[in-house]
């Protein structure tokens, strides 16, 4: 079925594209088709994660998952950019821990590359200092902390290129420059 020009207006992304939806990392547009859902038909993507080879998901193109929730892949010009904004944030440690996880959990589901960075980086640091000193990092900031590496890695690497492991040795590279 041919889409309207009202239809493709609402499109952000287009089939064969590479996408970050939030639940299954990077996923390739395989499809934009209607489905029938309930008693009605609508217009969906259909994503192919690349990560999850057996799943398929169906996203309603104007549902709010498809508006918060999935953003086209950066490129690489844009993750650098992204590694120089975070340099220029707040290095600030949150001691509250509750609070601590309300923000990064509020900073994950946002989607913004530039603080999801600056999540690795800002706990990255407070583990180490924690380990050094002999302390013990709390669990609610390893499970952020492996959540937030796991979604810059899994992009970065799949947008330089490059094994997922070479991810923060090319962020410390561009940082020391």
């Amino acid at each position: 079925m041919k889409l309207s020009k009202e239809d493709q207006k609402k499109l952000r992304c287009k089939i064969n594209d590479y996408v970050v939806y939030k639940r299954y990392g990077i996923c390739q547009v395989e499809d934009i088709r209607y489905e029938k859902l309930i008693d009605d038909e609508k217009l969906c993507y259909v994503l192919n994660p690349l990560y999850e080879n057996k799943s398929k998901v169906f996203l309603m193109v104007d549902s709010p998952a498809a508006k918060d929730s999935m953003h086209p892949v950066l490129t690489k010009e844009e993750i650098d950019k992204t590694i120089e904004e975070t340099e220029k944030l707040d290095e600030t440690w949150v001691t509250d821990a509750k609070k601590r996880q309300q923000q990064f959990e509020q900073i994950l589901s946002g989607g913004d590359r530039v603080e999801i960075l600056w999540i690795v980086k800002i706990l990255g640091m407070h583990k180490a200092k924690t380990e050094k000193e002999g302390k013990k990092f709390y669990a609610s900031d390893e499970r952020i902390f492996s959540r937030a590496t796991k979604m810059i890695t899994e992009e970065f690497a799949f947008v330089l290129d490059i094994k997922p492991s070479e991810v923060v040795p090319y962020i410390l590279k561009k940082i020391e420059k």
